[in-house]
């Protein structure tokens, strides 16, 4: 069990279960026992995730990068955390802007997860890591995005290590928008992933890596 602290009115644990690099291990640990059984095709799956999770996706795609693989087709990103030290003052602005407290309670998930390991780890901030030689890339983000900057910091990245990206910046859009099933936004979105996703998987061919 976790060891329990006091932060404010409530109890947060002080330890986790399963900190960093534990999550990043099991995806790439998963994705070559997948591949090694023959389910995933070197460069004929999609690896994807939002927030978070394209956090994880992105990083786990650059250690397979740099582990000979397997590749997948791409990576399709919806809004990716990708600086989790948040070294860029634009998205500190953006986060204050949207009413976020960047307090302890703020930081404590980060520091549980991080468990000692600095923000600014390539492992943690992806954009911190080359991103040179990423198979083509889905990435999504609303203009009310409070990652906004830093998307676009990895979307330039991309482009200039010649990395083929598909970018959609979805006017007025919020956090994550896509996932919101319910709002034309989401659902113009979540038909251009499709229109990606059909499309890398059915022109990608495997990797000479």
């Amino acid at each position: 069990p976790p060891d329990w602290d006091r932060c404010g009115d409530g109890a947060l644990p002080t330890t986790a279960p399963n900190p960093h690099p534990a999550a990043l291990d099991d995806v790439v640990t998963t994705i070559r026992s997948l591949h090694a059984n023959g389910e995933l095709r070197e460069g004929h799956w999609v690896l994807a995730g939002d927030s978070a999770g394209g956090q994880l996706t992105l990083a786990a795609a650059q250690q397979l990068r740099d582990t000979n693989g397997p590749m997948p087709a791409g990576p399709m990103l919806t809004a990716p955390l990708v600086d989790m030290e948040f070294a860029h003052q634009d998205t500190v602005a953006a986060i204050d802007a949207a009413g976020i407290k960047r307090d302890e309670k703020f930081w404590w998930a980060f520091k549980l997860y991080a468990d000692g390991t600095p923000f600014d780890d390539p492992t943690l901030s992806p954009i911190n890591a080359s991103v040179a030689g990423l198979p083509r890339v889905h990435l999504n983000v609303g203009t009310e995005d409070f990652f906004l900057h830093d998307v676009r910091r990895l979307r330039d990245a991309l482009l200039g290590n010649g990395v083929r990206v598909s970018y959609i910046e979805q006017q007025g859009a919020e956090h994550v928008y896509a996932l919101r099933s319910g709002t034309p936004q989401a659902r113009w979105a979540v038909a251009e992933q499709i229109r990606w996703l059909r499309e890398v998987l059915s022109t990608s061919t495997p990797s000479t890596r």
